[in-house]
């Protein structure tokens, strides 16, 4: 019971988030001249590619039975 609760909790937690940002955007837009409204659309691109690069080294981890010293070093 408690795995469909934390999958409830987190597919409502998605589209909430999906619909704060959609609402945001929206708000944004009405602010904005349609070049600076491009720009944050850039802007939140390259932000968000950052976000997934910069994950993409901590989720290999979680997935190792062990770990070593040499599996959580950085760079």
């Amino acid at each position: 019971m408690a795995v469909r609760r934390a999958l409830a909790y987190s597919s409502a937690e998605r589209y909430v988030n999906l619909l704060v940002n959609f609402g945001l955007i929206a708000a944004v837009s009405r602010l904005l001249t349609p070049q600076e409204v491009g720009v944050s659309a850039l802007g939140v691109t390259i932000l968000g590619l950052v976000e997934t690069i910069r994950d993409i080294p901590s989720s290999y981890l979680v997935q190792r039975p062990t770990l070593t010293r040499e599996d959580t070093a950085c760079c």
